[in-house]
């Protein structure tokens, strides 16, 4: 019995495969659409401008910050220049003007989408040689950093809000760090307390707070700040000693 050889079925057709320019054509796409996926995930967009053009270019994920689609993005710098918050212009024209060969710099400002948000950018920006050597192509990233820096004035708003609470509070206040020992912080209250002005009393430390010849010793004060550090809520009352030299209780809680 004869086995046939296989045959392609390629070559029995008469089909040819795919030459090279196929095949680059489609790396290409590949390319594209592997960098658009991480740009994406990343939140980053990406563009270049043509010094002597004036034309830009914009991936798919910088039309998105912008809340454009590829086909009504700009098509020139100045066109977008006209996208930039009127109060951020200069920054933008500045931070071109000021740009130098193969240095990083960055950029913070305002951009107005159509649909008329407003949104903070931070870009960075690099002059890079073109293909002659000439410095006439600007490739740059830029990135929505709209929710943090919303997030951080407000982390700054609530800490100015503790501060002013804890400076002004009636209660004598103390922040040790534990690990340390250092007396943080202390409010105005502590400083009328004790008599002693926040920097004496930071330099004097817990030792500073006792009265250890009535057995209200530093080692017993760490007790039961190492109980409150654990978890368990300490309130109990203390002696120590004005700067004047007068004996101060004190009802403390941890």
């Amino acid at each position: 019995m004869t086995v046939p050889t296989p045959r392609s079925s390629l070559a029995s057709s008469g089909a040819a495969g795919p030459d090279a320019g196929d095949l680059a054509a489609r790396d290409h796409r590949e390319t594209a659409r592997h960098l658009d996926l991480i740009e994406r995930i990343a939140g980053i967009g990406s563009w270049e401008i043509d010094l002597v053009s004036d034309r830009i270019y914009w991936s798919p994920e910088q039309c998105r910050i912008h809340g454009v689609t590829e086909e009504s993005a700009p098509r020139t710098h100045q066109d977008f220049l006209r996208m930039v918050h009127p109060e951020d212009l200069h920054l933008v024209n500045d931070g071109m003007a000021g740009l130098v060969p193969l240095t990083q710099a960055t950029a913070e400002f305002r951009v107005l989408r159509p649909d008329g948000e407003v949104r903070l950018l931070q870009a960075h920006a690099l002059l890079v040689p073109a293909a002659d050597g000439s410095h006439t192509r600007v490739l740059g990233t830029s990135l929505d950093i709209t929710e943090r820096r919303a997030t951080e004035l407000a982390l700054r708003a609530s800490e100015n809000a503790y501060r002013a609470i804890f400076r002004h509070a009636f209660d004598a206040m103390w922040v040790h760090d534990m690990e340390t020992g250092a007396l943080l912080e202390l409010n105005e209250a502590a400083v009328e307390l004790f008599g002693y002005t926040a920097e004496e009393q930071k330099a004097r430390g817990m030792a500073g707070l006792t009265a250890a010849d009535h057995g209200y010793t530093e080692e017993r004060a760490w007790e039961y700040a190492r109980l409150a550090a654990a978890g368990e809520p300490q309130r109990f009352e203390w002696m120590g000693y004005h700067k004047d030299g007068r004996a101060i209780w004190e009802e403390m809680r941890l």
